[in-house]
């Protein structure tokens, strides 16, 4: 885990969330996460935490950060939605 934040959400209804996440390492763009992610309120009332996973390459070239980029959201949908716990 690289940080922990705190997000508020709607209550009441399900909503759908623009999740958009972005890794640096050393002020470099290493990774992120980008889905709109649609979680039910019920899940959401009892929830201590939230996990998102990413993708990072941090040992990756120049090229394949940009291509890492440009395909965050095609990439993102292949990895495990988040997890409410």
């Amino acid at each position: 885990m690289l940080e922990q934040g705190t997000v508020e959400f709607l209550a009441g209804a399900d909503f759908t969330y623009g999740v958009d996440i972005t890794l640096f390492s050393n002020d470099e763009l290493v990774g992120g996460y980008k889905f709109n992610w649609t979680p039910s309120s019920q899940q959401l009332e009892t929830a201590e935490q939230v996990l998102f996973h990413t993708i990072a390459d941090a040992d990756a070239s120049q090229e394949e950060r940009f291509q890492l980029l440009a395909n965050l959201e095609q990439l993102s949908a292949q990895i495990q939605e988040p997890e409410v716990r």
